[in-house]
């Protein structure tokens, strides 16, 4: 019976259909909660491993030879605390709420990862910005050179420039995501 069905580990996450690429996206993630992603699959695969959970990105379209730009979110869930949080004990708990707050949980990962957006307009910054620029594509700059107290401003920073000069490859995704979720909530 589904009260029987203990969750000891589980699996979720939502295909995002976008209008580009989705290695144009993965070509600029960085990292997850100080935690740097780890390439896999001729760069078509990310993940960052982190202690209960760990969060991967890939593009589905490559996967499976599909037309459409496909891009997967998936959160796995390795520890019972992080089950816990969402109250899923067994299969009998999965209900309307309780898959509301799973694609909460996965869309607010989601938000946490850093990336250096690759549609970003060098041309329209001026020096100071190109020259951070450099040093924010560089995955080693947040995790070895800069200490975890000092990222916050630089993440601002990053973010602005990502609104103001780029596509928003991430703000793009976060939409289909969501407008995804609505789907599924009907």
């Amino acid at each position: 019976s589904p009260s029987q069905m203990v969750f000891q580990n589980i699996e979720f996450g939502i295909n995002a259909e976008v209008s580009f690429s989705p290695n144009l996206f993965l070509k600029g993630l960085l990292y997850h909660r100080n935690k740097p992603f780890e390439f896999r699959f001729n760069n078509n695969y990310a993940q960052s491993v982190h202690q209960r959970f760990i969060i991967k990105i890939y593009n589905k379209s490559k996967q499976y030879g599909m037309e459409t730009n496909t891009l997967r979110v998936e959160l796995k869930i390795i520890k019972t605390e992080e089950i816990k949080s969402l109250e899923l004990k067994t299969f009998e708990d999965v209900n309307l709420s309780s898959i509301e707050r799973v694609i909460e949980l996965l869309l607010r990962r989601f938000d946490e990862i850093v990336y250096c957006d690759c549609t970003i307009n060098s041309k329209s910054l001026n020096k100071s910005l190109k020259r951070a620029l450099v040093k924010y594509s560089n995955p080693r700059y947040w995790i070895e050179e800069l200490k975890p107290h000092h990222r916050d401003r630089h993440k601002k920073c990053l973010k602005k420039v990502i609104n103001t000069f780029s596509e928003n490859l991430h703000h793009q995704i976060s939409f289909e995501m969501k407008k995804k979720c609505v789907i599924i909530n009907q």
